[in-house]
């Protein structure tokens, strides 16, 4: 049997490349559990065009099923092209979805003529099981964590749980293109970075992320082995020559014991590496010193953080759970062992006026007095896109956002058209608030660009603050 694993591409925008900061992990460990059950497989993460050309040269006598893995917005409306594609070219050829965006609404997803089946949660255990019975018995009501068709119905199977990880993954990184992932950041001397998971789940309920979900069930903490993790960080460095490693958990400070042994083992194995990571704000801001200064001496050299706004009655509406004085404690530390900073923002949101954009917009002015040596410590307001079954979806749809009716009409959740989209997706935001988003946008995009490191010019990052500070002033 042989399965071909489609990662549709993140932008609509056929021009750029793609350029991913991580790998993408959930392929990997979808592979790694495949290989593991005599299933042969391909992993596709490419532009539209070059993943239907390359569909057409990996498809093979055998190729038992297709799989499509997406988020909601952009990536799911690529997505439709791919599957539009395979049904045209392979109409005897099921297509089983999963991805977050499934996750969320699987029975919404499973009722379009471009979807067989459905994988719900994480999948590792549930997709060698369905490959199998599609290949052999048709038997699909005793596999946990799967949608299905029968007679024009749809079924939907128990939620099937979580991927335990307690044995070392062997992640078939031979499946990728491993020079297309890695990152050169020379401005901080790192030539290849690559990235590593140590642990998956996030036990908090931010209202807007996919984590929030009441059918996605990535909530419970679970951790990799140390020697798992030593493997995965040895394999990069040994095999794939990196120079430095980000350690992409979404809650990696969440276990401070856990965080120390992990950088003491590190520590001892010498690898001559540097590290990059992100935690949330409160976490950050209760790590001892020792192990600031652990993290230090082991070769970490960024952490970020999300932030999302300066505006703490926003914080507490989004469910955050952090406040703009342990932002500015976590700023101080970051400073105080010189790590670089990186700052996470968001706006669009329901509720949101233009006063709590003009506090964000404050908050990055002081920050930017204190990182005037981190290489682009900002990014844009990135403008809040509604994911479906989560806490502020259901808000978002009381102040006037329709449900979408089907697979095809989630094209407008996107990233790339915003202003056209307005309307659909942002019924609540009017064009005045758009362009003074946008705007400050531009202020924060010239901010950034004065920051390279230890090179950063001063004065220019000086005069970009207090044009930030007369334009919060006079609009």
């Amino acid at each position: 049997m042989d399965f071909i694993l489609i990662l549709p591409p993140p932008s609509y925008d056929t021009t750029k490349p793609v350029r991913s900061y991580f790998l993408p992990n959930s392929a990997l460990y979808l592979a790694e559990s495949l290989l593991c059950n005599d299933i042969s497989v391909s992993i596709i993460d490419d532009e539209v065009e070059e993943t239907l050309e390359e569909v057409d040269r990996l498809f093979k006598k055998n190729t038992i099923a297709f799989g499509i893995s997406t988020l909601s917005g952009t990536q799911l409306k690529n997505a439709i092209i791919i599957a539009e594609h395979l049904k045209n070219k392979y109409p005897d050829i099921p297509i089983i979805w999963g991805g977050a965006h499934i996750n969320a609404v699987p029975k919404q997803t499973l009722e379009s003529e471009l979807v067989d089946f459905v994988c719900i949660g994480e999948a590792e255990l549930s997709l060698p099981k369905l490959l199998h019975a599609i290949n052999y018995d048709k038997n699909f009501d005793t596999i946990n964590g799967i949608g299905y068709k029968t007679n024009g119905k749809e079924y939907l199977t128990k939620n099937v749980g979580f991927t335990p990880l307690e044995k070392v993954f062997d992640l078939p990184y031979h499946l990728l293109s491993m020079d297309k992932y890695a990152r050169s950041l020379n401005h901080i001397g790192v030539k290849k970075l690559l990235s590593v998971l140590t642990s998956r789940g996030c036990p908090y309920k931010c209202r807007f992320c996919s984590n929030s979900s009441n059918l996605w069930p990535n909530t419970k903490m679970r951790y990799h082995s140390l020697d798992h993790i030593i493997n995965d960080i040895s394999t990069l460095v040994y095999k794939y020559n990196a120079d430095a490693v980000t350690l992409s958990d979404e809650n990696l400070f969440v276990n401070e014991k856990r965080l120390v042994e992990i950088f003491q083992v590190i520590k001892k194995q010498n690898f001559n590496i540097k590290y990059r990571m992100a935690g949330r704000v409160d976490r950050l801001s209760k790590l001892s010193d020792s192990t600031w200064e652990l993290l230090k001496e082991t070769g970490v050299i960024g952490i970020g953080t999300g932030i999302e706004s300066g505006s703490q009655r926003i914080l507490d509406f989004i469910g955050k759970k952090i406040t703009l004085e342990q932002i500015y404690k976590v700023d101080d530390l970051l400073t105080k062992y010189e790590f670089y900073k990186s700052y996470n923002f968001m706006s669009c949101i329901p509720t949101e006026t233009v006063l709590d954009v003009r506090l964000t917009l404050k908050l990055i002015a002081n920050l930017a007095k204190t990182s005037k040596e981190s290489p682009f410590p900002f990014t844009q307001l990135y403008k809040y896109i509604p994911l479906p079954n989560t806490e502020l979806f259901d808000i978002s749809i009381q102040n006037g956002l329709e449900f979408p009716k089907d697979i095809r009409a989630w094209k407008y959740f996107d990233l790339d058209n915003v202003k056209e989209s307005i309307h659909i997706v942002r019924p609540w935001l009017n064009n005045n608030m758009l362009e003074y988003v946008n705007r400050a946008n531009e202020m924060i995009e010239r901010l950034n660009s004065f920051y390279i490191g230890k090179d950063s010019n001063y004065d220019m990052i000086d005069k970009a603050i207090e044009k930030i500070d007369i334009y919060i002033k006079n609009n």
